[in-house]
């Protein structure tokens, strides 16, 4: 299957459409929605500059490389902050839900309303959540009310990341393949009860020390 094929099949998929309806958008028949995704025929250069057009992709992505989840759901960290008043840090940090999180897939620029958490993690992080029972927990332990720090950054962390995959939201310990979803890492807490399940007692307690002075930080 060519990178025309995948993409086209993505982003049909990460829309929600069948081969019928993605077909109909652009006059072509089921069956050739389904040569093009199984690399059996390509479509015409106009198709996928319409295609491309439709969905705000470029059409050299389309053809030159494998589409993300974040592309195709409009999603670009590199003006996550920019100028948007959503996240300026004269407001404070923007404080969002964990439905609309999941309802504008991942979308910051496309959530407002929030109230905003006052806290010198401002530097470090994009917004800040709750935690609910929304979101799923994977090697973590937590209290429902627990406050997340997140932002938008690859690289370890020793508090994990959320992940938010078809829909659903989670709170994992291991790095995600940023190719499955939108991913926050998580930079900080507010939390008395924390926990990475099967640490080392010495991972534990580094981590225990890290989320004290995160704490203090954040409330000061």
């Amino acid at each position: 299957m060519s990178f025309i094929g995948r993409n086209i099949k993505k982003i049909r998929t990460t829309k929600g459409l069948s081969q019928t309806e993605f077909g109909k958008l652009f006059g072509i028949t089921r069956g050739s929605i389904g040569s093009y995704e199984e690399g059996r025929a390509e479509p015409k250069i106009e198709t996928l500059k319409t295609i491309a057009n439709k969905f705000s992709i470029s059409l050299d992505a389309i053809i030159t490389a494998e589409l993300t989840v974040n592309q195709l759901s409009g999603f670009n960290p590199d003006k996550l902050l920019g100028n948007n008043s959503f996240a300026s840090s004269e407001n404070g940090l923007p404080s969002v839900l964990p439905k609309s999180l999941i309802d504008k897939h991942g979308d910051l620029t496309l959530i407002s309303g929030n109230t905003f958490f006052k806290t010198s993690l401002n530097s470090k992080a994009d917004f800040s959540l709750t935690f609910d029972d929304s979101i799923k927990l994977d090697g973590v332990s937590a209290t429902k009310g627990d406050v997340l720090f997140c932002k938008k950054a690859y690289g370890k962390s020793p508090f994990g990341f959320l992940l938010l995959k078809e829909g659903k939201l989670y709170w994992q310990v291991q790095e995600p393949d940023f190719t499955e979803g939108v991913f926050f890492k998580v930079v900080g807490l507010l939390s008395s009860s924390f926990m990475i399940e099967n640490k080392n007692p010495l991972q534990q307690k580094l981590s225990e020390l890290e989320l004290r002075i995160i704490n203090l930080e954040a409330k000061s």
